[in-house]
């Protein structure tokens, strides 16, 4: 694997996001409702936590501005993925995406590809 990537799941597992998963972008695009993977360069990753998680986003919250926010856990999702990979395009399983017919997924689980 690609240094970079290496270094970057290294960061995400210092975090508490201890679960990667690499997966091919051009094979998920085949499925219903994940199209929007289709072309996307290189690797994806699905990102996930154990319990590691939970002593990293308590001392997180010590940091006022994401205490203070309506979803703090959210927030230091996005905040350490998007730090570990700051170009890559990344979808969440918090949030919505327009789905590709009736019947596709409209969430993701975190990760980025």
């Amino acid at each position: 694997m690609d240094p970079a990537i290496t270094a970057a799941i290294a960061r995400l597992a210092d975090a508490g996001f201890d679960l990667v998963h690499a997966f091919d972008p051009a094979l998920a695009a085949r499925e219903p409702g994940w199209e929007r993977l289709a072309g996307a360069p290189g690797v994806g990753l699905l990102v996930g936590n154990t319990r590691a998680l939970w002593p990293r986003f308590v001392a997180a919250m010590r940091d006022p501005v994401l205490a203070a926010e309506s979803d703090p856990l959210d927030r230091y999702t996005e905040r350490t993925i998007e730090a570990a990979f700051p170009d890559a395009p990344i979808l969440y399983a918090h949030r919505a995406y327009e789905a590709a017919g009736p019947d596709a997924p409209v969430g993701s689980a975190h990760r980025a590809y």
